[in-house]
């Protein structure tokens, strides 16, 4: 079986395409030199990092529809996951890392003041000024002092805090 490569365009035996599940005929497009050819690409412009895929604007609008439509379906694979021997490896890393640093203590802290009414949530972004779902962000940092000197933003904006605190 034959195939012809979409770079080169040279047709070759099927065994020098990489393997892809996911394409058609279970095999990538790009013969395997000029693949390694735009591998090698990615990475020096990339700086040493693969880009990740690139999702237009459409697609995301299908995948939070798709997610919406299927909350059951996800919870159900979450409860699954959940039990599996690398869900439970994970839960565990993850719990030893918060416990290590101290913010399982702090989270308990923040919550307990929210539910007794010291800390109110409005649901309003205080960087981006959406309304939306919040989370609360230690600003000032995890220390004695600031426990509970947390402001409200959205998911997105909460992710953006940490990559410029880093």
């Amino acid at each position: 079986m034959t195939k012809q490569c979409k770079l080169c365009n040279a047709i070759k035996d099927i065994a020098e395409f990489n393997k892809n599940k996911r394409c058609r005929d279970g095999h990538i497009n790009y013969c395997k030199d000029c693949n390694n050819v735009r591998r090698r690409l990615v990475y020096k412009t990339s700086g040493g990092k693969e880009k990740a895929r690139i999702v237009s604007a459409r697609d995301k609008e299908k995948i939070i529809a798709w997610k919406n439509n299927n909350k059951d379906k996800i919870k159900e694979y979450n409860r699954k996951y959940c039990k599996t021997e690398k869900g439970v490896a994970y839960r565990k890393k993850r719990y030893e890392q918060q416990a290590s640093s101290g913010l399982k203590r702090v989270y308990r802290l923040v919550q307990s003041a929210v539910n007794a009414g010291q800390i109110v949530k409005n649901n309003i972004c205080t960087v981006c000024s959406a309304a939306a779902r919040t989370e609360l962000h230690h600003h000032c940092g995890y220390d004695e002092n600031n426990i509970l000197n947390v402001i409200e933003v959205c998911k997105k904006c909460h992710i953006e805090e940490h990559k410029n605190a880093n």
